[in-house]
């Protein structure tokens, strides 16, 4: 790919989609199996399942939700629930792919970097979530690098993540 902006995707094992069994939050397995979840949750379109390890006291930051609602800060599950819904609304084709996450078991902070095709738009976006004790999200920020790629391209360089997307 010209300019390196894409290595070959990798691998990660799958999950099952029931959050409920996914690894408690003090274990290894713990920071994948969340990020690969999440990821499998978004491209479902489930908002519900997204938003069911979120506290209901949560906190989330995004430039797009300052877009979509008129502010960037958003304050509980009610209003996350109806940004996401708005935003999903807005959407037609909707596609993550899990590039890399980060976890930092001291301060219960997991970054999980991905690649979004958004109606043809391929960014580079990473969010940082943060957790309780219990393994509930309490803090939420989304980051948006530039438009990288068209769908073409970007299924050119990873024909197997986005298979009948041509």
């Amino acid at each position: 790919m010209p300019g390196g902006l894409f290595f070959p995707p990798r691998t990660f094992p799958l999950y099952p989609k029931d959050m409920t069994v996914l690894p408690i939050i003090s274990s290894a397995e713990f920071p994948l199996a969340f990020a690969t979840q999440w990821i499998a949750n978004w491209n479902a379109r489930n908002v519900t399942a997204v938003l069911s390890h979120f506290r209901d006291d949560c906190i989330f930051e995004s430039p797009i939700a300052e877009k979509i609602t008129g502010r960037g800060r958003l304050v509980g599950k009610e209003e996350l629930q109806k940004y996401w819904n708005e935003a999903l609304a807005r959407i037609d084709v909707l596609r993550f792919t899990l590039d890399d996450c980060i976890w930092d078991p001291v301060r219960r902070t997991l970054v999980v970097a991905y690649t979004s095709l958004v109606d043809g738009r391929v960014t580079s976006c990473c969010e940082m979530m943060v957790f309780d004790p219990g393994g509930r999200q309490t803090t939420g920020k989304a980051y948006y690098g530039v438009a990288v790629l068209t769908q073409a391209a970007f299924c050119n360089a990873r024909p197997n993540v986005i298979e009948g997307m041509h």
